[in-house]
This record gives C-alpha cells, structure tokens and sequence, in this order.
C-alpha cells in the first residue's frame, strides 16, 4: 500500500492499473508527456479517492482503516480512477463513468448506514471507541416539556 498523508492508502498504483490499463492511467495522469504513470498525480488522486471515502465511513468506523477490507480497496481504486478522468476532461465526462460514480457513492452510503458491512469492528462495538452516530433511547412521552408549552415561547 502506498503512503499517504501520514497512513497507508487504500488502494495503489497498482490497483488503478488493475481496474483500468497502464495506458489510460499513464494518459490521465502523464502531464509532462514522458509516457510514464505520474506517481505525485496518482497519489493525490487516491488521496482524493481515501479522503472521500472516510467521510462516508467515518461515523461508523474508526478512520483511516488500519486494515483495508477488499471493497474498499476497490472503491478506492475506482474513485481515483473517476479523479483522474475528471481532472483530464471535467467538462466531457463520459456517461459510463458518471454511472460508476453514483453507483460507488450508493455503495458508501450503505456501508455508512450499515446496510453493508465491513469485516473488521465498528465504532463502539466492541474493540473499538470512539464518536460515533449518536442514538436517543427516549420517545414522545419521556420530554419534559411538550411542544405545546414550548410553543408559547
């Protein structure tokens, strides 16, 4: 795994050329035009990507992950891929892309709401502390002051 910002990232060059090809990677991210992947490019796009990704995740899982479950691996993957093209053609983004897109955000949010789950401990269930989502345990009936009375103020 690549480092970045101070913790392991969740995906790596390699990864890109995995999900993609070393010829649209080294096109997306070679500015200089020396036919080479650009590493710095690549590192900030899964930068970008990881970023992005925890702050989906972060309310229900201990961020950065110290361990990186294969989905997000991918996700990550395929999130700096999308930062690479948007970089390179903002304005002519391909439909299919914008798609992937929508579809990896779906898939954040269901891992942040719990619908999909990852393998490794939650915040506050277990193993792991830490500010996660806030629940109540009270109803209607336990308030001290009904909106009735507050409604007067």
């Amino acid at each position: 795994m690549n480092e970045v910002r101070g913790f392991m990232a969740y995906s790596t060059k390699e990864d890109l050329i995995a999900a993609s090809s070393e010829r649209d990677i080294i096109q997306l991210s070679d500015d200089a035009r020396a036919k080479v992947i650009d590493e710095g490019v690549v590192t900030e796009a899964i930068s970008k990507a990881d970023a992005l990704i925890d702050s989906y995740i972060g309310g229900r899982y201990r961020v950065p992950l110290s361990s990186v479950p294969l989905v997000i691996g991918d996700i990550s993957a395929q999130l700096a891929i999308y930062f690479l093209w948007e970089r390179r053609q903002r304005q002519n983004m391909p439909s299919s892309l914008m798609e992937i897109y929508k579809n990896l955000i779906a898939r954040l949010k269901q891992i942040h709401e719990g619908t999909i789950g990852l393998p490794i401990p939650e915040i506050g269930g277990g193993a792991a502390q830490g500010n996660g989502p806030t629940k109540c345990n009270k109803s209607r009936k336990d308030r001290l002051f009904p909106w009735s009375k507050l409604n007067k103020y």
